[in-house]
C-alpha cells in the first residue's frame, strides 16, 4: 500500500503512535480495546474518503529531470536556502533556537517549500541538505519523532497540493556552501 499510494506514509503515523501507546498501557495485549485520539481518527477518515482517488495512479519509475535544485542549511541562529533563482536566509525565533539541529534542518526544508511552492508547482525539485535525519524524514514522509514528523508532513502536504515532484538528497557538509553563505 505504501508504495502504491503516494501519501500513505503521511496517513498512518498517528495510528501507529496510538497503537504503540495502547500496547504499552495494556501489557502488550493485542485484544485490548483502545480509544482513538482525534489525530488517529482523522487519518482513518482520510483512508476511508481518499484512498480510491489514488487507486490506479501511475507510480514514478524513471528518474525525473529536475527543473530546480535547491540547497538548504541550518545553523544555531539561522537558516539558509539557495538555488539558481534565489538565496534566502532568516533567523530562528527564541523558541526555535532551543530546538535540535535535526528540527532546524527539517524546518529549513519546509521553509524552502513554503517560499517556492508557486514557482515549483507542477515541476520536479531536487532538495539537498547536509543533515541525514532531515533527509530521511523527508524521504520517508515522516518518522517516530513527533516534531520532525509534523514538519515532514507539512512539507509533503505542500508537495501534493502543488503537484511538486520531489527528490531529497544528502550532500556532505563541506560541499553545502551555497546555503551556508
Amino acid at each position: 500500500t505504501i508504495q502504491a499510494i503516494l501519501p500513505a506514509r503521511l496517513k498512518y503515523r498517528a495510528l501507529e503512535r496510538q497503537m504503540i501507546m495502547s500496547l504499552q498501557q495494556n501489557n502488550y495485549q493485542w485484544e485490548a480495546k483502545i480509544t482513538l485520539n482525534q489525530e488517529a481518527i482523522k487519518e482513518l477518515e482520510w483512508w476511508r474518503d481518499q484512498v480510491c482517488q489514488w487507486n490506479g495512479k501511475p507510480m514514478q519509475i524513471q528518474q525525473p529531470i529536475f527543473q530546480f535544485e535547491t540547497f538548504t542549511d541550518a545553523a544555531k541562529h539561522g537558516w539558509g536556502i539557495a538555488d539558481s533563482q534565489l538565496e534566502t536566509q532568516g533567523n530562528w525565533t527564541t523558541e526555535e533556537k532551543r530546538e535540535s539541529s535535526n528540527y532546524k534542518e527539517t524546518k529549513t526544508i519546509l521553509f524552502a517549500f513554503k517560499i517556492n511552492k508557486e514557482l515549483w508547482q507542477h515541476n520536479s525539485v531536487l532538495i539537498r541538505s547536509d543533515n541525514t535525519t532531515a533527509i530521511s524524514y523527508m524521504r520517508k514522509m515522516g518518522g517516530p519523532n513527533y516534531k520532525l514528523n509534523q514538519l515532514a508532513q507539512q512539507t509533503w502536504e505542500i508537495c501534493l497540493k502543488y503537484k511538486i515532484s520531489t527528490t531529497f538528497q544528502h550532500i556532505a557538509g563541506i560541499d553545502n556552501i551555497k546555503a551556508d553563505q
